[in-house]
């Protein structure tokens, strides 16, 4: 019998990368299938340029998610989404929105709805959440 030395060790360097990872990710979706769907960082900002600023948050589930910029009612002035390259940013955890002409003073709020199903032509939303409303 005839072992090609060459396959063999591209097969097991193959396996070596495969498998662990197939592991640590059935390991991520018994965890997130667990857990709540909430906001595992809430909203914060960084980045202040100018009048430009950033806000951050981390989900604990894929989700989509928009910014609510609110005036002194608490009333939505204006929603600010994630995007890149066009196409709005969902099923994902991390979001990061950027004002481009950020009042010195302002309030606002991040709203998610978590992505149950997400396919080419469906998508299926589960339930929206929001945070409080912050002061920057």
């Amino acid at each position: 019998m005839s072992i090609n030395r060459r396959k063999f060790i591209e097969a097991l360097t193959l396996a070596g990368i495969t498998l662990p990872s197939i592991g640590l990710a059935e390991e991520k979706k018994e965890l997130s299938d667990n857990e709540k769907f909430d906001f595992i960082v809430p909203a914060y900002l960084q980045n202040q340029i100018n009048k430009s600023i950033s806000i951050f948050s981390i989900l604990s589930r894929p989700a989509f998610a928009w910014l609510e910029i609110l005036d002194d009612n608490n009333q939505v002035i204006d929603k600010i989404y994630q995007s890149e390259d066009g196409m709005l940013e969902a099923n994902t955890d991390l979001f990061k929105f950027t004002i481009q002409e950020a009042p010195r003073v302002f309030k606002y709020r991040i709203v998610a709805k978590e992505v149950l199903k997400f396919e080419a032509y469906k998508i299926v939303y589960g339930e929206e959440i929001k945070t409080n409303i912050l002061p920057n």
